[in-house]
């Protein structure tokens, strides 16, 4: 390639998530596809937002739905990365109930999406309103469970 005395630009297919940042480096690369598992996009996600204009399409590899944990703050600053997945996959956005309650999902091309409140009371409301398809409530007690985790100082 070095040899090549022209200006050139190429296209790259099925890249893994860690090496994209040395691919984009490169001045010639013009897109990038890439197939990695869901756990290594999730680990690379900052480097993928940094560079989602040259990427052509995320796949995942994983079988099955692939699940994406993610905090509110996650979401928020790479949801272009999010966006760019073409494959089906589980969006878990585990957080407080007040900041889940500040995400705004509007942006987001999956409708499969799973709200894990951490620190939700009885009473408390987690508001969205985009579409979700999967509520996970399972951090919420009734008052009598709180009443025995308190008697037992847990």
């Amino acid at each position: 390639m070095g040899l090549i005395s022209s200006n050139y630009r190429l296209s790259i297919q099925g890249s893994i998530a860690a090496n994209l940042a040395g691919k984009l480096g490169n001045s010639h690369w013009a897109a990038v596809s890439v197939a990695d598992s869901a756990a290594n996009i999730v680990k690379n996600l900052d480097a993928l937002q940094a560079h989602t204009a040259n990427i052509s399409g995320i796949s995942l590899t994983d079988t099955g739905t692939p699940n994406l944990k993610l905090t509110v703050a996650s979401v928020s600053s790479d949801l272009s990365v999010l966006n760019n997945i073409q494959s089906n996959y589980l969006l878990s956005v585990n957080d407080s109930a007040s900041t889940i309650n500040k995400l705004d999902l509007s942006g987001l091309h999956t409708s499969s999406i799973e709200l894990l409140p951490t620190n939700l009371i009885v009473g408390g409301t987690v508001q969205e309103n985009t579409q979700v398809t999967n509520l996970n409530l399972s951090l919420i007690i009734d008052q009598s469970e709180r009443q025995y985790y308190q008697r037992k100082g847990l």
